[in-house]
């Protein structure tokens, strides 16, 4: 198994918190800009959809129906899925976005945006249509290059590029081979071994990063507790970690985070009922946003966008007419965002057909002017 998902399959848990969700998600963009919205959301039983890793539809507007439908399966057997659709049209990306924009910190929803560029131009309109699956990894204080080579961040987010090879003994991009290596016994030890460093190099990123967050949480908490107390914390906070063995510890769906992280108090001779009191919305923020950060790893994405006109551009992979279509991987957002882009136009042919006859105008014009000069 390759690392990235060594690491994610850590929080094998989540698996069991939330059933498996597919999450199909269809914008159609109007001529006016205006635009509408269809979620649909499928399930294999008819538990709730709110433990997703995506926001649900709410609020005023939305027209929602659910129940079960049956599909092809295989061998001429159907499959019975639940299913959830809702639509909702909106007069602009603004009132989209604030209603994508529903706080969902505390529950580690998917953080999505959207952006319409609409540019008016006599002969055609221009359309550019972005939807943003925002960097779902929580915390940025260090940047995965601190931690591992861009060669090692390739192979953690997209282990299918890669495969062992024995002569180099490394990880290799299965591209740059002509054949592929046959591995023996030692060589897939070897191999995961190396996994196995990969997995250490990443969580320790992960670590490093959450440490960071909840130190400046604890600072807070322990000044509030005893002023200068949290200077103490800050000058021992990096030791702390190394001496803590936090590096090991503080992975996603790690039931004894709280335990690991709570040991600080012991280290520092402190209550640890009276340091989570001192500020305990602030840490059970912070233990949601790590304990949820694996939701998305269990269920699957689909985008489509609708464009007006002509589609012109874009970055999806699968193309049909003005429909763009994407299927996203949770590797794909978990340390970077992921933008999906469809540019359209619509022609004017009012504007060319008026173009047109003004042109034949000045030149009918421009004709009699002439004769009428020379009579």
């Amino acid at each position: 198994m390759k690392p990235f998902i060594r690491i994610l399959l850590f929080g094998l848990v989540l698996f069991f918190a939330h059933s498996c969700l597919d999450y199909h998600v269809t914008t159609t963009i109007r001529p006016d800009g205006s635009l509408d919205r269809v979620v649909r959301i499928e399930r294999a039983d008819s538990g709730s959809f709110d433990t997703g890793s995506m926001i649900l539809p709410q609020g005023e507007g939305w027209v929602i129906e659910a129940g079960w439908q049956q599909f092809p399966g295989e061998d001429e057997d159907s499959i019975k899925k639940y299913v959830m659709t809702a639509r909702k049209h909106f007069g602009g990306y603004q009132e989209l976005n604030r209603e994508l924009m529903t706080d969902s910190l505390n529950q580690g929803k998917i953080k999505i945006a959207t952006s319409l560029e609409k540019k008016f131009r006599w002969f055609f309109t221009s359309y550019r249509f972005t939807e943003t699956y925002q960097r779902h990894f929580p915390f940025d204080y260090f940047p995965m290059t601190d931690f591992l080579t861009e060669e090692e961040i390739a192979c953690n987010l997209n282990p299918d590029d890669f495969i062992y090879s024995p002569e180099e003994n490394r990880f290799v991009r299965i591209s740059s081979l002509d054949v592929l290596p046959e591995l023996n016994r030692e060589d897939s030890t070897r191999a995961n071994q190396l996994e196995s460093e990969l997995e250490a190099k990443m969580n320790a990123w992960m670590s490093r990063n959450a440490w960071e967050e909840f130190s400046m949480i604890a600072f807070e908490a322990l000044e509030s507790m005893e002023p200068g107390l949290g200077l103490v914390f800050a000058k021992k906070k990096d030791s702390l970690f190394t001496t803590g063995n936090l590096a090991q510890f503080l992975s996603p769906g790690d039931e004894d985070i709280r335990k690991t992280l709570f040991s600080v108090s012991r280290m520092l001779e402190i209550d640890e009922d009276d340091f989570y009191a001192a500020d305990s919305a602030n840490f059970e923020r912070f233990f949601n946003r790590f304990e949820h950060l694996l939701d998305p790893l269990t269920d699957n994405f689909k985008n489509t966008f609708n464009m007006p006109g002509k589609l012109t551009a874009s970055n999806a992979l699968q193309i049909e007419g003005n429909a763009c279509n994407w299927e996203i991987r949770f590797d794909q957002f978990f340390n970077e965002d992921y933008t999906m882009v469809a540019e359209s136009m619509i022609i004017h042919t009012w504007a060319i057909i008026v173009s047109i006859l003004a042109m034949i105008l000045a030149l009918l014009a421009i004709i009699f002017s002439l004769r009428k000069g020379d009579s």
